[in-house]
């Protein structure tokens, strides 16, 4: 029973600090900072994760910023007249290889 406890107890403490919805923790896009859902770290997007606004993400977070791979779509299609991008950021800002898609 204690053992039961404790593990039920390890995975409620996980869930809170590792998993957020909207404004429980932060994405410093402004332009996908409406909802987020995924890793969480000191109340940052950390780890994988799904943010939505007017364009939405979905991939790796560091810190609240976009850092690692993952796939943006934009809401309007205005960057380069695409559609989104699969590839690499680095704390924010497209970073080596990725594919922008039309």
């Amino acid at each position: 029973m204690k053992y039961h406890l404790a593990l039920a107890t390890l995975a409620l403490i996980f869930t809170m600090t590792h998993s957020a919805h909207g404004k429980d923790c932060k994405v410093n896009d402004p332009d996908i900072s409406n909802y987020y859902k995924g890793g969480c770290k000191n109340g940052l997007a950390h780890g994988e994760g799904v943010a939505k606004g007017r364009d939405e993400y979905k991939g790796s977070f560091f810190k609240g910023e976009l850092h690692g791979y993952g796939e943006y779509s934009w809401g309007d299609g205005t960057e380069w007249d695409s559609e989104s991008y699969k590839g690499w950021h680095y704390k924010g800002p497209r970073s080596g290889y990725g594919e922008v898609s039309v």
